[in-house]
C-alpha cells in the first residue's frame, strides 16, 4: 500500500455516498524528513523548513509576515482548489469519505523530491512512534524547488486524494491523466483539444490520458462557469489562482468519480476483495482497464442517446 511509500520517503445537488463500512485504519510511520516549521490553514498543515537539504529553494517574504510567500501560494491554491472541488464541482471532500474516518487533517510536507512535483498518498498515517490519534492524516508530498503561483501541482496532488476516496482503482491513466486534466481548471489547456481518443488507446499512458478524459467531459457534462469570487482569489503577488473563466466539461467530474466508484464496488464484490485493505498491485492492475472504461463511456453514451 502507499503507506509503504510514505514510510520510506517521509448545495446543489447532491453527490451519492459509497457504501459505509468499517472505519479506516491509521498506520504510524517513520519520521525520515524534518521540517521544523507549519503553516495550518483549515484541515492543511503545510511543514517545510528553511535550511538543510530540504529546505526551500524560494524563500522570498514580501509581506514580511514570516512565512515564505511559496507556503503562502501553497496554501491558497489549496483552499482555492478543495473549495472548487467541493462547492462547485460537488465532490466529497476525501475527510468526509468512510474510507478515511481515521484521518483528521491533511499533511502538506515541502521537501526535497528529486525530479518530481508532487506526490500524494493513499493511506492514513501518523508520523513517529510517539504519535497520537489525533494526528492521524492523509498526506502530500511536494517539491521546495517550485514556485506554485506558476504550477497548479498543490490542486492536482489534492484531487488524487479526492479520487482515492471515491475508488479503490490506481490505473495511472485514470489516476494521472485525470488529474492532468483538473489542472486546466485553474491554469487553462496547455494545448489544443484533440480529437475524442478511445479509451483503449490511451490505457498504456498516464499524463498524455489528459486528452481523453477532457473530450469524454465535453461529451458528459456542461461547461463550469466561475463565479466572481473565486475569480478574485490571488497569491502574494496578485496573480490570479483561477486564470480561466470557466471549466469545460468541468460538471462531469462528479458523476465520472461515482460512477467510478460504482465501478469499484462491484469489482471488489466480484474479485471478493477486502473492503478498504485491497493491495496494491491489484489496485494498479490492467485488469480493471475495462472495468473503468466502460463505466465512463456509458456517461457520454448516456447523454447522447437522451
Amino acid at each position: 500500500m502507499a503507506a509503504v511509500l510514505l514510510a520510506a520517503l517521509l448545495t446543489a445537488a447532491t453527490p451519492e455516498m459509497p457504501a459505509v463500512d468499517t472505519p479506516s485504519h491509521c498506520y504510524t510511520v517513520a519520521q525520515r524528513v524534518t521540517l521544523d516549521r507549519v503553516l495550518t490553514v483549515d484541515e492543511f498543515r503545510i511543514r517545510y523548513t528553511l535550511a538543510g537539504p530540504d529546505a526551500l529553494a524560494d524563500q522570498e517574504d514580501a509581506n514580511h509576515n514570516g512565512t515564505p510567500d511559496v507556503i503562502e501560494n501553497i496554501a491558497t491554491q489549496l483552499v482555492t482548489a478543495r473549495d472548487v472541488y467541493r462547492d462547485l464541482l460537488h465532490l466529497h471532500p476525501p475527510l468526509t469519505q468512510p474510507r478515511y474516518l481515521a484521518a483528521h487533517g491533511i499533511e502538506v510536507l515541502v521537501r526535497k523530491l528529486n525530479g518530481i512535483n508532487g506526490l500524494s498518498y493513499d493511506e492514513v498515517t501518523r508520523r513517529g512512534a510517539g504519535a497520537s490519534l489525533s494526528d492521524c492524516s492523509l498526506t502530500i508530498s511536494l517539491t521546495n524547488s517550485l514556485r506554485f503561483d506558476r504550477n497548479a501541482s498543490p490542486a492536482h496532488e489534492l484531487f488524487h486524494l479526492f479520487q482515492y476516496g471515491y475508488s479503490m482503482f490506481k490505473r495511472g491513466w485514470y489516476l494521472e491523466g485525470m488529474a492532468r486534466w483538473i489542472e486546466s481548471a485553474f491554469v487553462g489547456p496547455t494545448t489544443p483539444a484533440p480529437p475524442p481518443p478511445s479509451c483503449g488507446s490511451v490505457t498504456g499512458s498516464t499524463y498524455a490520458a489528459a486528452g481523453f478524459w477532457r473530450a469524454l467531459a465535453q461529451q458528459a457534462g456542461g461547461s463550469l462557469r466561475y463565479p466572481p469570487a473565486f475569480r478574485m482569489r490571488t497569491y502574494i503577488d496578485g496573480r490570479p489562482v483561477i486564470a480561466v473563466a470557466e471549466f469545460p466539461g468541468g460538471l462531469a467530474v462528479r458523476v465520472m468519480l461515482e460512477a467510478l466508484g460504482r465501478a469499484g464496488d462491484a469489482a471488489e464484490q466480484r474479485d471478493r476483495l477486502p473492503r478498504f485493505a485491497v493491495p496494491e498491485a491489484v489496485q494498479k492492475s490492467a485488469r480493471y482497464d475495462s472495468d473503468i472504461c466502460q463505466a465512463v463511456e456509458a456517461l457520454a453514451t448516456g447523454r447522447k442517446g437522451g
